[in-house]
């Protein structure tokens, strides 16, 4: 539930930072709006989810290769 929980809000920053980055005036400004949210998800846990994934898909993959 901690992954859901860690996910949900990494996804709530995505959904938040988004539509600025594909608003920026410039690629500049959105290569700054993309950095800010990428900082904003790793401080709210992104590599934590990240590793979660990854073990999931590991071990789907390990079933299906059975």
């Amino acid at each position: 539930l901690v992954g859901s929980e860690m996910c949900i809000r990494d996804r709530d920053i995505y959904d938040q930072e988004y539509p600025k980055i594909v608003n920026a005036d410039s690629q500049d400004a959105a290569m700054e709006e993309y950095d800010k949210m990428i900082s904003e998800m790793n401080d709210a846990g992104l590599e934590d989810v990240e590793k979660v994934i990854t073990q999931n898909y590991q071990e789907r993959m390990k079933l299906w290769n059975e």
